[in-house]
């Protein structure tokens, strides 16, 4: 989980971090660290002939605390809340985008994200579905239960097949 540290004026719990934790470049083992609570939003989103705009539905947004990052095929959004809850998401986008014409727009209701495309062809999903499957057989990998250990009667129910007194009733 990624932490924040928290301006001077709030007055957390002071926390000792171990040595293996500390960040890079950091001298002392003591930091005033503020967890943040991940938290879910709704998104969409469409595209016209030359663009693409991803809508995250967020109230309340603290647009100063808030960040979009964006190469030519990832985007990286990151919504704060309040002082503890966040929204983050990456997306490995499926085609190419302009990055230095691109643009936000944060309004109470919603942040619009505009990508311009790099070229003028239409994108089949949001996400590159090869990227997506890496990240998602990543993730999957931490905490997946090894295949071969599985027991036998665990197999999906699409693998059944006619048994023979399933083909005498077919006939």
């Amino acid at each position: 989980m990624r932490k924040q540290r928290q301006h001077a004026d709030s007055r957390p719990a002071q926390t000792t971090v171990p040595h293996e934790q500390m960040t890079k470049g950091c001298g002392t083992a003591k930091h005033l660290w503020v967890a943040k609570k991940m938290v879910s939003c709704r998104h969409d989103w469409h595209q016209t002939a030359c663009q693409v705009v991803i809508t995250v539905y967020a109230k309340n947004t603290i647009p100063d605390l808030s960040y979009i990052e964006a190469n030519r095929t990832g985007l990286a959004v990151h919504i704060q809340f309040d002082q503890e809850k966040v929204f983050h998401q990456e997306f490995y986008l499926w085609g190419v985008i302009n990055v230095e014409k691109s643009f936000v727009t944060m309004v109470p209701s919603k942040v619009e994200v505009t990508l311009i495309k790099n070229d003028l062809v239409s994108w089949g999903k949001l996400e590159d579905p090869k990227m997506k499957a890496e990240r998602g057989t990543e993730a999957a990998d931490e905490n997946a239960v090894n295949e071969e250990t599985k027991p036998e009667w665990e197999d999906s129910d699409d693998d059944i097949s006619l048994s023979d007194s399933d083909e005498e009733f077919a006939q």
